[in-house]
Formats: C-alpha cells, sequence, structure tokens
C-alpha cells in the first residue's frame, strides 16, 4: 500500500520537534508543505495570517516546513518516475508502430518533452539545494569574520593599553 504524503512527512521530520508542538502547528506544516498560501492556512485554522507569517520566522518551524516540502517533492518526483515508464512505453509503441507518421512524431516529441521536464525537476532541486548551502556558508563566513574581528579588537585593546 502506497504511503500518503502525510504518513511520509511524519516519519521523516523531528518526531520529537512534532511531539512538542500545538497541533496547529503540525497541520500548518503539512498545509505550507502542500503548497497551500499562508492566508489559506490561517484561514483554515482559525488564525491571524500574521500569526502563520510569525510562525516561519521561527527557524525550527520554518526547517519543519522545508523538510516536509522536501518529502513531497521527493514522493511525487517517485510517483512521476513509476507512472512515466509506463507512459513512456505506451509512446513508444505508438512512435514505432503508428501507420500515420504525424502520430509517431508526435509520440516521440511527447517523450523528450516529458524527459526535458524531468530534468527541469532536477535541476530546479538541485538549484534549491545549493542556495540553502550557500545561505549556510555565507552565514558561517559572517560568524567568522565577526569573531576575527572581536579577536583584532582584543588585541589592538591589549596592546595600546
Amino acid at each position: 500500500m502506497a504511503k500518503t504524503d502525510e504518513q511520509r512527512i511524519q516519519e521523516t521530520l523531528d518526531k520529537e520537534a512534532l511531539s512538542k508542538m500545538p497541533v496547529k502547528h503540525a497541520q500548518a506544516i503539512l498545509m505550507l508543505a502542500q503548497g497551500i498560501s499562508q492566508a489559506q492556512v490561517a484561514e483554515i485554522l482559525g488564525v491571524h495570517h500574521n500569526t502563520v507569517w510569525r510562525w516561519l520566522k521561527n527557524n525550527e518551524f520554518a526547517d519543519l516546513v522545508a523538510n516536509a516540502r522536501a518529502v513531497m517533492f521527493e514522493g511525487t518526483m517517485n510517483l512521476i518516475s513509476e507512472k512515466s515508464m509506463d507512459m513512456v512505453n505506451i509512446l513508444s509503441g505508438i512512435a514505432g508502430n503508428s501507420p500515420d507518421i504525424r502520430g509517431r512524431v508526435n509520440a516521440a516529441s511527447k517523450i523528450l518533452d516529458l524527459q526535458m521536464q524531468a530534468k527541469q525537476l532536477e535541476v530546479e532541486q538541485q538549484l534549491e539545494e545549493m542556495r540553502s548551502q550557500i545561505a549556510a556558508l555565507t552565514e558561517e563566513i559572517r560568524l567568522l569574520r565577526e569573531e576575527k574581528t572581536e579577536v583584532i579588537d582584543a588585541q589592538a585593546t591589549e596592546i595600546y593599553d
């Protein structure tokens, strides 16, 4: 039996963090991961839209939403991959066996379109991962510079005192 997105998310996310948060937070994480807007989430949960915005400002909450989105994306990509092989086989049959040249060309064109779309999604996910890594490295560099400045200031104070 195939697992639902919600089941995959609950298995993947930090269970301790989820168990400590209010039910509305966990529901919001699932809805936001599914692409429901902040305003719609607020309306569904019966909270002010600023409340959802404030929750997203919390790093732990935002990380859980990002992780849930990644789980859903992976599940979607797996499903597309499973189903696309069946479709490609059907299109291949049409492309190779159709007596109509236009039917063969259209089928072959559709196969190429599907391959390009899959590659585009893969590249977009890789770009998002790279952006996340760059943000983390940028923060690390900022902290190192701050630390270095403090050391230099301390040394300068020591020398001139």
